[in-house]
């Protein structure tokens, strides 16, 4: 009875890690922001790379986080914005939601300012065009 019970469970991790594999290759490259709650920004641009410590995403304005997948479509995680700057929101660590619905990726942040309440920043994204 046990052995039943731990092949099934292997079979069943076995067939839920290439679905998680899957989505997380459909967000892999570049996309470009299309909308936001912070301020338009025709120049923002998110780079989504698997590496050794699993999917990253790296932004070209200054903040980088490490995602899991939690259920089809859906990736959250952990990031830092970039210290150095002026800004209110320099070297602040947040945490981060993707939502992947076709071609469109939502995104919202909760930047932690270590007392409440915490901003949260929502971005639209679409696949960056890099067509030739």
């Amino acid at each position: 009875m046990r052995l039943t019970v731990w092949i099934g469970f292997a079979l069943a991790v076995m067939q839920t890690s290439p679905t998680l594999a899957t989505e997380a290759d459909a967000l892999l490259g570049s996309w470009q922001q299309v909308a936001t709650s912070a301020g338009a920004c025709p120049t923002c641009r998110l780079e989504f790379r698997e590496g050794e410590q699993g999917l990253s995403v790296i932004a070209n304005n200054g903040w980088t986080a490490i995602l899991e997948g939690s259920r089809v479509g859906t990736f959250s995680g952990t990031g830092r914005w970039r210290s150095g700057g002026r800004t209110w929101i320099a070297g602040r660590p947040f945490t981060i939601g993707f939502d992947l619905d076709g071609d469109r990726l939502t995104m919202t942040m909760k930047v932690d300012m270590g007392k409440e309440p915490n901003p949260v920043v929502r971005a639209v994204y679409k696949r960056d065009w890099q067509g030739v």
